[in-house]
């Protein structure tokens, strides 16, 4: 039993993956009863299926037996499911990252009250669902290299965020300062391969339970957070004034370009220009340049 608002037994599926795939339990060989589907997630299920055109994914198994009311949301693929003490089957994960989706998540996407995780890394969805902190159980979000423009929204998740990325996205505009604060459980978060100006969000100092971040590729100034290079548990990070996109440029096909670079080649990131001094923690500590991979070097002014 797993305690979190309900008692629930955690059941998950992954049709068409290796069993473990979903991390709260098993797989699709569980015999789901589509009667017993949460009505909510079954709806938003089936308007993310529609929205992101699931006919031209690469593995859309059982999504058209989903929209057509014939199959049970938790026997498609991509998708992991819990049963509740009161018997209904509700969507834990949804993982469909790498699977050529394109178009607009549906706004009502935060209506997935049970999920904790949400995978769209590498396709071409092109927004963040509306309301995304308000899933209250969400503990990770990955929407890496996807053509996601604009500015990021100043999201307000709970303490039970573990993982929040969105590398090589096209966002722009100042990262929210705020962002981290309350996050004490937030372990990894990539942005690099964006065009964030401004400052690095001080509430980063607070991160004592952060092993990976990067914020090379953009185009950030001002002043680096005094903490962030000493951070106690961080293990990974690129925080530098690189600017070359080749190292990093490891997709089939390399879709990313078409979003992150003008017609001409030029990337929509400068490189990070910070003001001098360099905090000593970061010339020689675990975000120096020869630390981090690739090297990310830090130039200031």
């Amino acid at each position: 039993m797993n305690v979190i608002t309900v008692f629930v037994f955690v059941l998950c599926v992954a049709t068409g993956t290796t069993a473990g795939t979903c991390i709260f339990g098993h797989d699709h060989r569980y015999p789901w009863d589509m009667k017993k589907d949460n009505p909510v997630d079954r709806s938003e299920m089936q308007k993310l299926a529609k929205a992101l055109h699931f006919k031209f994914w690469h593995n859309n198994k059982g999504w058209d037996l989903l929209v057509a009311d014939e199959e049970s949301m938790c026997n498609i693929n991509g998708i992991c499911c819990e049963i509740t003490e009161d018997g209904t089957n509700r969507v834990s994960e949804v993982k469909l990252e790498r699977n050529n989706l394109k178009g607009f998540i549906p706004d009502t996407f935060y209506k997935l009250s049970n999920a904790k995780i949400v995978e769209f890394h590498l396709n071409y969805v092109e927004n963040f669902p509306a309301n995304l902190d308000q899933m209250p159980l969400l503990q990770q979000a990955k929407f890496g290299r996807n053509p996601i423009c604009g500015n990021l929204p100043n999201w307000k998740f709970g303490p039970q965020l573990t993982k929040i990325n969105c590398n090589f996205c096209c966002l722009s505009g100042s990262f929210p300062d705020d962002l981290f604060v309350n996050k004490p459980n937030l372990e990894e978060s990539y942005w690099d391969g964006n065009a964030f100006n401004g400052g690095l969000p001080s509430s980063i100092n607070n991160l004592t339970g952060l092993t990976k971040v990067s914020f090379n590729l953009n185009s950030f100034t001002g002043k680096i957070p005094d903490k962030l290079c000493s951070l106690p548990l961080l293990h990974d990070c690129r925080i530098g004034s690189d600017t070359d996109f080749d190292p990093y440029d490891t997709s089939p096909g390399s879709p990313e370009r078409k979003w992150l670079f003008d017609k001409n080649g030029k990337a929509i990131w400068k490189g990070n220009l910070f003001d001098c001094p360099i905090p000593k923690n970061c010339e020689v500590g675990i975000c120096s340049a020869n630390a981090s991979t690739p090297h990310s070097p830090i130039n200031c002014h």
